[in-house]
């Protein structure tokens, strides 16, 4: 239903326990609207390490939650976006994720768009596979 799958995304601290990719968070701000914290990252596929800053903005009654990381992964300078959430039907939910990014000067398009969409892709897919537990 939409509460669990929103429940899903707007509970980072979790994410640790699911999501192969995040192997720490480390909570600054959060009153439920307004969330800061640091996610720590396994690169998939390298291991590479690092963590990105990210500043959330929660509307629990509409099924909005926007970010923004002013501390992106490497090669970007600005990486934000959002989820939407939509009932389409008993135990049914449509999500609609955004990203939007600008890049620094050595780093391609091309590559920056697989490493959002291969983390886009191992994050959905795992919830699809926690949500059938």
């Amino acid at each position: 239903d939409i509460e669990t799958v929103f429940g899903y995304i707007r509970d980072y601290r979790n994410w640790p326990d699911v999501l192969a990719h995040v192997t720490r968070i480390e909570p600054e701000i959060d009153d439920g609207t307004l969330q800061s914290f640091r996610m720590h990252i396994a690169e998939l596929g390298t291991g590479t390490e690092y963590f990105v800053q990210s500043w959330r903005y929660v509307n629990a009654q509409h099924h909005i939650i926007d970010f923004l990381q002013p501390r992106p992964p490497e090669g970007f300078t600005v990486h934000k976006g959002g989820w939407r959430f939509e009932a389409i039907g008993p135990g049914k939910t449509r999500l609609i994720s955004f990203h939007g990014f600008q890049l620094d000067d050595k780093t391609s398009a091309e590559d920056s768009v697989a490493l959002i969409r291969k983390h886009i892709n191992a994050a959905l897919n795992t919830w699809a596979r926690w949500g059938n537990v």
